[in-house]
Order: structure tokens, then C-alpha cells, then sequence
């Protein structure tokens, strides 16, 4: 009988495979979230130009026929303003964000939301900056004031209820991109069959 050399096994390094697929999943999930908060952002911002939302719609001021005060919305047509709800300037509109931290240690998740930066302030009509931040103007405006002089207008509420609802598809979406991009691993497709 004649004599072999032995072979190296062909068995792959499971952990080599598995901090490669980790690696090629974790960076297709960041990106597949990130594109899904700027579309929801977009969907947001486009609703409030629209005024879509219920509360936009509502008669609060008969004298006004809107949900405006007559007294905001002439001093808003005397500056030229945009007379939408939330819009006057578009300094609120232009703000809202997707805001992106990657995690700093091991275990720790990357977040991604979408909202206003903390420190920036609002400004009035003529653009001079208020002493209250825009984080602090939006949660006024979704549930009003304690003193009733301002009415609540939710819109942030209802367009994330709204994406919790959508958030299914979504997954759907997001586990299609990791498979697609773990096949497209030339590295990982060589040593997995993914299913």
C-alpha cells in the first residue's frame, strides 16, 4: 500500500467565520437602520409640510378657522411667515435629524434616532435665538402647556406609532440586506452556505 501525506482538514475556523459574519451583519444592520430613520425622517418632515396629522387639522380658533391663535397668525403673516402649523421659519422643520452614536465598548448598541440636537435653541420669528431649546418646543407642541394657552398638537407621537407599525416590513427588509451582503462576502460565501 503506498504511502499518503497527511492533508490539512478542511474544517473552517468556526471563529474566524462567526467575527467575520458578526462584523458583515453588524455593519449591514447599522446601514439598513440609518437608511430607515432618514426615510422615516423624510416621511415626518413631509407630513408636517403636508399637515397631515389630525391635530394640525382641527379647528381650535373658529374666528381663525385653524388651530392657531388670530393674534400668532397675524404676527406671522407681518413677518412673512409661513402660516402652516410648525412651519413659520423652518428653523424647527430644518432641525429635526437622524442622529447617529456608535457604541464605544464592547456590549454596548449603536444607537440612531431621529429628533432635534440637545443644545440647539429655537428662534422667533425675526430669527433671533430663544432661551428654549427645540427639544423643549416639540414637547410643548405635542402635549400643550400645563396653563392651556397652548393646545397640544401630537405629531411626533402619532408618526412613531405609525413606525412601530411599519416595523415588521422593515425587519423583513433589514434580514434580506444582511443575507444579501454576507453572500456578497467573497471570503464568507467561500467557507458558508447561508440560507
Amino acid at each position: 500500500m503506498p504511502r499518503t501525506r497527511p492533508t490539512r482538514s478542511h474544517v473552517p475556523d468556526f471563529r474566524a467565520i462567526s467575527r467575520e459574519l458578526r462584523t458583515v451583519a453588524n455593519g449591514a444592520l447599522f446601514e439598513g437602520v440609518r437608511a430607515y430613520a432618514e426615510d422615516e425622517r423624510d416621511a415626518f418632515v413631509e407630513k408636517i409640510e403636508l399637515q397631515a396629522f389630525p391635530s394640525f387639522q382641527r379647528i381650535l380658533y373658529p374666528e381663525s378657522g385653524t388651530n392657531l391663535s388670530p393674534q400668532w397668525l397675524e404676527r406671522k403673516e407681518r413677518a412673512g411667515a409661513d402660516l402652516r402649523t410648525m412651519i413659520a421659519t423652518r428653523w424647527y422643520l430644518d432641525h429635526i435629524r437622524v442622529f447617529t452614536r456608535k457604541a464605544r465598548r464592547k456590549g454596548e448598541p449603536t444607537r440612531i434616532r431621529i429628533g432635534f440636537h440637545p443644545r440647539v435653541q429655537a428662534r422667533d420669528l425675526e430669527g433671533k435665538i430663544q432661551d428654549i431649546t427645540l427639544s423643549r418646543v416639540a414637547l410643548y407642541n405635542e402635549y400643550g402647556s400645563l396653563d392651556g394657552r397652548l393646545p397640544a398638537r401630537p405629531h411626533w407621537r402619532p408618526h412613531f406609532g405609525g413606525m412601530r407599525s411599519r416595523a415588521g416590513k422593515a425587519r423583513e427588509r433589514l434580514r434580506k440586506l444582511i443575507r444579501d451582503q454576507i453572500l456578497a462576502t467573497s471570503t464568507l460565501r467561500r467557507k458558508v452556505v447561508v440560507r
